[in-house]
């Protein structure tokens, strides 16, 4: 007879402590599939979620990064949504979002986070494609895409929903121009992925802005061209003169923020050169404000850009990415930390302190 345990990590409410819930699994709905989660990449958002930050309407399993193997196919599912054929057994990587393709916001703006009827979180009582559990159940609402098994699924999870997220905000300032000169402020996945995506643009000058040694090694690995240690050059003045130094122009033409802190606003459109763009993606989970010069902002012609998460296509594009150059850059070990399910405050406490790269949740583990 079919039986298939899981357990999930779970907020049950707002500024709640951590559960570990246990559920039995029903067969995957029609047109979905059922995946066991492989590893499950601890983001941000997650950390801003447990430590009650982002209001909860409901009991909610965490996680938003996944890949998995399909353990069971729904009626009617014989390919994934890229059209290539799936069975039991195949590797897979999903985008939470269930956009409804069928409202204002998807179909007349493409603005798939803003979807009313889909969202990136369901009920904790409830199937879920969340990814802190030990199987995940995809609705033919979510989008899913198999990968090449040659491709290590660290690959896959090392840069989360960073890559996607830096896809779509470069697709919005309209890409990177060859030869244009970028700063890159942070190195944790989302300043990383911005690296990875102005190498392959082929930027003369990728400036990496980050206080770990960790990182900034890792970034000159993934095709920083520059580094600057916020350890060592401590000012704002110092760091953007050091930027004028290497670029040997009055800034750049591109700054991607990438740290999630509000205190890297003023600096980052310091850092710009007449008809430079900023492009902020980490400022998601917070509140703040900051003073900004509207009369700079004319006079040096400067465009500012913010952006929020990604669209499924965002996804397949990060998957095609990593099958294709994880070779070339060092994907896979971003992955410097793994943790069972039931260590995941543990996971959260070393992303706190600043010591990983990449953490991963290994569910089945």
């Amino acid at each position: 007879m079919r039986q298939i345990h899981s357990m999930a990590a779970v907020i049950p409410a707002k500024d709640h402590p951590i559960e570990f819930w246990e559920s039995e699994i029903p067969l995957p709905p029609v047109g979905g599939i059922n995946v066991e989660v492989q590893m499950a990449g601890v983001c941000g958002t997650d950390l801003h979620i447990w430590k009650g930050d982002i209001s909860m309407p409901f009991a909610q399993v965490l996680g938003h990064e996944g890949v998995g193997k399909i353990l069971e196919l729904g009626e009617g599912v014989t390919r994934d949504h890229a059209d290539q054929p799936i069975a039991a057994g195949d590797l897979v990587y999903w985008c939470p979002m269930r956009p409804c393709h069928a409202c204002y916001s998807c179909v007349v703006r493409r603005d798939y986070p803003s979807c009313e009827n889909g969202g990136a979180f369901t009920d904790a009582r409830e199937p879920t494609a969340a990814s802190y559990t030990r199987v995940a159940t995809l609705p033919k609402t979510v989008s899913f895409f198999k990968f090449d098994p040659m491709c290590p699924a660290e690959a896959v999870i090392a840069l989360g929903c960073a890559l996607p997220a830096v896809l779509q905000g470069v697709e919005h300032i309209g890409g990177i121009p060859l030869n244009s000169t970028v700063v890159v402020q942070g190195a944790g996945p989302i300043g990383l992925a911005a690296v990875m995506v102005a190498s392959l643009a082929s930027a003369r000058r990728i400036i990496v802005i980050e206080g770990q040694p960790a990182r900034l090694e890792m970034a000159q690995r993934f095709g920083a061209t520059d580094t600057i240690n916020l350890q060592e050059v401590k000012t704002v003045a110092e760091r953007q003169k050091r930027v004028q130094e290497i670029t040997a122009a009055p800034g750049v033409d591109i700054v991607i923020e990438a740290t999630g802190r509000l205190g890297a606003f003023d600096e980052g459109l310091g850092l710009l050169q007449r008809m430079g763009q900023y492009l902020l993606i980490g400022m998601w989970a917070g509140e703040g404000s900051a003073q900004v010069d509207p009369f700079q902002i004319v006079r040096k012609a400067l465009r500012i850009v913010g952006t929020t998460y990604a669209a499924p296509h965002h996804y397949f594009e990060a998957m095609k990415l990593a099958e294709m150059y994880h070779k070339r850059f060092p994907l896979v070990n971003c992955v410097t930390h793994r943790f069972p399910l039931k260590d995941t405050v543990k996971a959260f406490d070393t992303i706190t302190k600043g010591e990983a790269v990449k953490v991963v949740i290994e569910p089945s583990r």
